[in-house]
């Protein structure tokens, strides 16, 4: 990941409170089809139903402390009612407050759906077509492309062409500075994850209702639903009434994946139709229940007409790639397709800066789950709960027997960690020894100590060797040899003796100007920061990610086709660049609420 590195401890605040629903909404499925999908079968028993409830709830702290979320609340229903609202852990670590069912968290990038149904509604009216120009509604909005215009529907499904992230001042300036910003493909040939498209469909939606988006998605979404206690805004009221929002502490380096040590995530305002909705576990279970009634509310009231309801649930493009969660095998409007052992399910995830969020509507067999959370985006989403939850309440629907919770993986386990041994040499005759005592298990010997060498993807390891913390050990595999015959750790590059990959090209003298640590300014942690490194005759991100010359003089982040945007380096002084600018995209572009598409970031003297 190239913008920021984490380390952190365990904040093992596990305390369980399950809050159940009333006895009478304990029942099976309602017999309300979803999308022309057969009603499951009446007759569950109100104890099989209560026992999985109960196995739901064990499961809970386990799936919270591989998240190391300080506290988590769960909504579970189906067509028919709320089942359960469970709550763990604390809303605030400091003040000992429990989470509760009244605790109300960020629910991120859940918040597309809810702005993709009111456009369904205008749509509905006939005030809307999403296949009409962004022009049509925006006449002020413009991109640099050599492409057809981009519609709603483009930006519906994300396969607009448009970066991830925005400005980062938020709608309407974020959507009117695109005017400076090339698109990235032609429109409908690809789906790439774009906030910021998402943000001028909430301009859109204003326009074609002559309201905000707020109020818009509050009347015609959160009002007719009921969900009295959901918040489209983050404001310092909105904020101080909900969970406090946690990170690690350090977002310099590479994260102990065993343990994370948290702070506090300060405060912001935001209002955006890409993220901004704050809510309860409750609400958003009376949400996730609309969306598998059809569109219908509890009280009987048609949210969406069939064919806006078929656009919101039914896949229109492929989605996925690298880095993107496996829920995302598709994507409607607003909403990502998938398949759960064999069953259809919608949902999306969330993830900003103090929160993360999972929900999962399985329309086969008419259940859904939403977790919330309050640890920040660095986090895994909680998905693996949400699944296991839908999986549980499947198996007491059928009168089967409950599944197991995924066993925990071993942070410490390596697959096949002999391929990694070896005696690594450097330029400057410096001499790393990796050791693989266990066929998984991996250590690196310095100044005659072992230290455990811990994955944590791509294969980068973490390792307690303070001068290698900030960017870990990364391997460099020989394809044809079927292991590791280079890494880089520290910024050097080392071999062994079974190395025969290319020899490094002398890199241009000026390079070395770039060399360094860049952040945005300011002191709110994980707004951007990168570290620029001279490997092997190439400029790489610390991650490995390369930074490829262009004419112009900037670099390409990695390959064209990821769409990471390029960095300029500038501003030199005493023979170093003091500012990278990054252009066209933010460098992580599967973070749902990213930096800035054209942002500056100023060296710092720290390592």
């Amino acid at each position: 990941m190239p913008t920021g590195r984490f380390i952190a401890r365990a904040c093992a605040f596990l305390t369980a409170c399950a809050l159940l629903a009333p006895a009478a909404s304990a029942q099976s499925p309602s017999p309300v089809p979803a999308s022309g999908a057969p009603a499951p079968a009446a007759g569950v028993a109100a104890a099989r139903y209560q026992a999985a409830v109960a196995r739901i709830a064990a499961d809970a702290p386990e799936a919270m402390r591989r998240q190391h979320a300080p506290g988590m609340v769960l909504g579970l229903t189906d067509r028919n009612g709320t089942i359960a609202v469970l709550s763990f852990g604390f809303a605030n670590v400091e003040k000992q407050e429990p989470v509760t069912a009244q605790t109300r968290f960020g629910i991120g990038s859940i918040t597309k759906s809810m702005t993709a149904i009111a456009l369904l509604q205008a749509r509905d009216r006939g005030a809307f077509d999403p296949h009409a120009a962004v022009t049509h509604y925006l006449p002020w909005f413009s991109v640099r492309t050599r492409w057809r215009p981009i519609t709603p529907h483009d930006l519906l499904t994300h396969t607009s062409g448009l970066p991830d992230g925005g400005i980062g001042v938020g709608a309407p300036y974020d959507v009117l500075a695109l005017r400076d910003v090339p698109t990235l493909f032609a429109p409908g040939t690809r789906w790439s994850y774009s906030n910021v498209g998402y943000e001028t469909l909430g301009e859109i939606l204003a326009a074609v209702d002559h309201r905000p988006w707020s109020d818009d998605v509050r009347a015609g979404v959160l009002t007719r639903l009921g969900m009295s206690s959901t918040f489209t805004d983050w404001t310092f009221g909105t904020l101080a009434v909900s969970a406090t929002g946690y990170l690690p502490r350090r977002d310099d380096r590479i994260p102990d994946p065993r343990a994370w040590d948290l702070a506090q995530v300060p405060i912001t305002e935001f209002t955006d139709a890409a993220g901004s909705v704050l809510s309860t576990a409750g609400d958003m279970a009376t949400y996730a229940r609309m969306i598998l009634r059809g569109g219908i509310a509890d009280g009987g009231a048609r949210m969406l007409s069939t064919s806006s309801y078929a656009l919101l649930t039914t896949a229109a493009t492929k989605a996925g790639g690298a880095g993107i969660p496996g829920l995302y095998q598709r994507y409607a409007y607003g909403l990502a397709v998938s398949r759960l052992d064999g069953d259809r399910v919608v949902g999306h995830t969330g993830g900003t800066g103090p929160y993360t969020a999972c929900m999962e509507a399985d329309l086969s067999q008419g259940f859904a789950a939403v977790a919330l959370t309050n640890v920040g985006y660095v986090a895994d989403r909680p998905c693996t709960i949400v699944e296991d939850a839908l999986r549980v309440l499947r198996a007491a629907h059928h009168g089967a027997a409950f599944p197991k919770f995924p066993a925990a993986t071993d942070p410490a386990q390596v697959k096949n960690a002999r391929a990694f041994a070896g005696t690594y040499r450097g330029a400057n005759g410096a001499v790393l020894t990796v050791v693989a005592p266990r066929r998984d298990r991996l250590v690196l010997v310095a100044n005659g100590m072992q230290h455990s060498l811990l994955p944590v993807g791509g294969g980068i390891f973490w390792t307690d060797v303070p001068r290698l913390q900030l960017s870990g050990v990364r391997f460099v595999p020989d394809r044809a040899a079927h292991r590791a015959t280079a890494l880089v750790a520290g910024g050097r590059w080392y071999q062994t003796a079974a190395y025969r990959g290319p020899a490094a090209p002398r890199a241009p003298a000026a390079w070395r100007a770039y060399l360094g640590h860049y952040r945005s300014p300011g002191a709110h942690p994980y707004d951007a920061a990168l570290r620029v490194q001279l490997v092997h005759g190439a400029l790489v991100l610390d991650d490995g990610t390369p930074l490829a010359p262009l004419a112009d003089g900037s670099f390409q982040i990695g390959s064209p086709a990821s769409g990471a945007g390029r960095v300029r380096f500038d501003a030199i002084v005493g023979g170093q660049a003091q500012r990278a600018t990054l252009d066209a995209a933010p460098v992580d572009s599967h973070i749902e609420h990213p930096p800035l598409t054209t942002q500056s970031l100023y060296r710092v003297t720290t390592p």
